[in-house]
């Protein structure tokens, strides 16, 4: 019996451990057309994940510490993301690499083509005082304003119209 409690109890502690080291992520908007969600890892954490999206979304988040040597570190927080709606989903990866340095801050944008345009995804992440890495990612699926379908028509018939005259 108390070997077993103390199994029991030993298996709790590594469960919080294991729970407390990952990425956290909280969304802030799903659509169709958008995805934006905010997060925080512990740079102390190496090869923590993470996970954001739903039904039209799905983007997996893993931070990673590289060292460089002489007691300096890069954190890098990578996304990989894809866009559930619309055609085959094409997978879209970028990261951000930032030295241990409270403060410091960096940014990637990627477009990737999709469907009939292309998803733009963006990621922003900060090291704030306390040493933990903040981060953002927004994707969106820009959608061709009406009066763009009506010039592509219009060419399409001032085409049409000058291809009959040479037959003609």
């Amino acid at each position: 019996m108390k070997k077993t409690l103390t199994m029991a109890v030993a298996t709790l502690i590594v469960g919080a451990v294991t729970a407390s080291a990952a990425i956290t992520t909280s969304v802030i908007l799903e659509t169709g057309d958008d995805l934006i969600f905010d997060g925080t890892w512990n740079p102390l954490n190496d090869g923590d994940t993470g996970t954001a999206g739903g039904t039209f979304w799905t983007a997996d988040v893993t931070g990673k510490v590289i060292d460089l040597g002489g007691g300096v570190n890069m954190y890098t927080i990578a996304v990989k993301g894809k866009h559930n709606v619309g055609g085959a989903p094409q997978w879209a990866t970028l990261g951000v690499g930032l030295f241990d340095i409270a403060g410091s801050q960096g940014w990637a944008t990627t477009s990737v083509p999709h469907g009939t345009g292309d998803d733009v995804w963006a990621l922003t992440a900060k090291i704030n005082p306390a040493g933990t890495m903040k981060f953002n990612v927004s994707a969106n699926h820009p959608i061709p304003e009406p009066g763009s379908f009506a010039l592509i028509a219009g060419l399409g018939l001032v085409g049409f119209a000058a291809y009959r005259r040479t037959r003609a």
